[in-house]
C-alpha cells in the first residue's frame, strides 16, 4: 500500500468524522437542548463501530431504565387504567419501532457517527433515542429528560387515546360486513372488583382484555384484535 493511498484514507476518515461533528450543532437544534458539556451529545451520537471505548452504549443502558420510568409516570398520571394496561401500554410506546420511527421522522440518525458505509438498523437508531435521553439527564437533570422524552413520543402517546372500539367496528365492517361481538365478565381479586372481555369478528375471537370497567376491558380487547390485523 502506497503512502499516498495511507494519507487519503486517513484525510478522508478525518473529513468524514469532521462533517458529522459539525453536523451536531444542527441535531442539538431538532433535540431543542443546548447541551453545557457538548462531549455528552458527541458520545450520545457516537456508535461503537466507530469508537469501541467513547461510544453511546453505557449513556443507551441508562437512557432505556429513564423512558421507562418517565412513561411510566407520564401514563400514571394521566390515564386511569389498572397496572396490567399501563404495562401494555409502556411496552407499546418504549420499543424499537417506536423509537427508531421517531429518531427517522426527525432525521436525527444522519448525525450518528459510525463506521463508514455502516447501515443503520431501527435497533441502532432506538439506542440513539435511549442514548440522547440519557445525555439530556447528565446535562441538565431528570426534568429536561422529561420534556425530552414526552415531546417526541407525545404524538404516540396520543394515539394510545384512540377509541379503539369504533375503529374496530369499521375493520370488522370492511372485511366481514358485521360488527364485533363482545363478551364480558365480572371477576373480582379479593375486594377488588375487575372485568375481562373478549372480542369476536366473524366467529373468531381476536382479542381479549382486563380492565377496571367494562369499558376498559372491552377497549383492550378491541386494541389487541387490531393489532391481531396489522
Amino acid at each position: 500500500m502506497s503512502v499516498a493511498f495511507t494519507f487519503f484514507c486517513i484525510y478522508d476518515r478525518i473529513y468524514v468524522l469532521m462533517e458529522k461533528g459539525n453536523g451536531l450543532t444542527e441535531a442539538e437544534k431538532k433535540i431543542k437542548h443546548t447541551f453545557s458539556n457538548g462531549e455528552l451529545l458527541r458520545t450520545a451520537f457516537t456508535h461503537s463501530s466507530e469508537n469501541s471505548a467513547g461510544n453511546n452504549e453505557r449513556l443507551e443502558f441508562v437512557g432505556d431504565s429513564i423512558l421507562n420510568f418517565v412513561i411510566a409516570d407520564y401514563l400514571t398520571r394521566n390515564f386511569d387504567f389498572d397496572e396490567g394496561n399501563m404495562t401494555e401500554r409502556r411496552k407499546t410506546l418504549v420499543n424499537t419501532k417506536i423509537l427508531a420511527k421517531v429518531i427517522e421522522e426527525n432525521k436525527l440518525d444522519d448525525y450518528l457517527i459510525t463506521a463508514k458505509n455502516l447501515t443503520h438498523s431501527p435497533r441502532m437508531k432506538a439506542s440513539l433515542f435511549e442514548a440522547i435521553t440519557a445525555a439530556v439527564y447528565y446535562d441538565a437533570g431528570i426534568d429536561a429528560a422529561y420534556d425530552f422524552i414526552i415531546r417526541f413520543l407525545k404524538k404516540y402517546i396520543k394515539n394510545e387515546e384512540k377509541d379503539y372500539k369504533s375503529l374496530l367496528n369499521e375493520q370488522a365492517v370492511k372485511k366481514f360486513k358485521e360488527y364485533p361481538k363482545y363478551t364480558s365478565e365480572e371477576k373480582k381479586d379479593g375486594n377488588a372488583k375487575f372485568f375481562v372481555s373478549t372480542v369476536a369478528v366473524n366467529g373468531q375471537i381476536l382479542g381479549d382484555g382486563q380492565g377496571i370497567s367494562k369499558k376498559e376491558a372491552e377497549h383492550m380487547a378491541a386494541r389487541k384484535a387490531l393489532l391481531s390485523w396489522e
